[in-house]
């Protein structure tokens, strides 16, 4: 495959199919990805006993991968593995009513997990972009977040904390969980830190992402609960404004 791109400097060629490998390394880039695709692509390839070369000319000179696989027969009774980046399972029910925005700059992984949370009863909104999250916040009125992290412009740390500093009513208040390859537990106290509820990192499975939903959800009912008792407490006033 040869592409006339952006290209590949030279320096950089023997680490293309590094894990977590890319040019520019910084997580709010101008171009989304996280240096994962390329290595699964070698991975997999060595898998079917074959090999992956690229070869550009440098940048703005675009690039050209060449991939050799051995000659095989295909009988019917092959089997696909299937894309497993979420498996739904029994879910059926679990999440009925329930409404989520979920934010991910990849198209396939949006649509992966609305299917899970569909599966399991959801009212699914999706968005590509932090932007695109904070114009359809109010409108979804979400019951709870899905939020990638590693995004192109804004990441999703940087989408928390203005969604964070956001009046409850326009869904300053929801309920968030972070979803991403950026799996260190710095990074998970990094998101809890900038405003979320639970972390999970990709790829995971519709059980789990399920049962953390839930479990947010659980923990903002009882927040709720002790601020309504709060309140009864506090009632009737103490300043005697119901005296007659």
């Amino acid at each position: 495959m040869r592409d006339t791109g952006c290209g590949i400097r030279r320096d950089f060629l023997p680490h293309v199919f590094d894990l977590f490998s890319q040019a520019d390394r910084g997580i709010t880039r101008a171009k989304g990805g996280l240096g994962i695709g390329l290595a699964l692509v070698h991975q997999l390839v060595e898998l079917h006993g074959g090999t992956v070369q690229v070869e550009s000319a440098g940048e703005g000179r675009g690039a050209e991968f060449s991939v050799t696989l051995p000659a095989r027969s295909r009988s019917p009774s092959d089997s696909v593995p299937p894309n497993a980046l979420l498996s739904a399972g029994d879910l059926a029910g679990r999440l009925e009513g329930v409404g989520v925005l979920a934010v991910d700059d990849d198209e396939a992984i949006r649509g992966a997990i609305s299917d899970v949370l569909t599966t399991a009863g959801a009212r699914v909104a999706t968005a590509a972009t932090a932007a695109e999250a904070i114009r359809r916040l109010p409108e979804v009125k979400p019951d709870v977040l899905v939020l990638d992290i590693a995004m192109p412009h804004e990441d999703g740390y940087e989408l928390m904390r203005t969604i964070r500093a956001l009046p409850w009513e326009t869904g300053g208040e929801t309920p968030a969980v972070a979803l991403s390859a950026l799996a260190t537990n710095a990074d998970k106290l990094k998101a809890l830190a900038a405003g979320f509820q639970a972390y999970l990192a990709k790829p995971t499975q519709g059980e789990l992402l399920v049962s953390t939903i839930l479990q947010v959800l659980r923990g903002r009912s009882k927040r709720d609960l002790a601020q309504g008792a709060e309140q009864e407490a506090s009632w009737p006033p103490s300043d005697g404004s119901l005296a007659d």
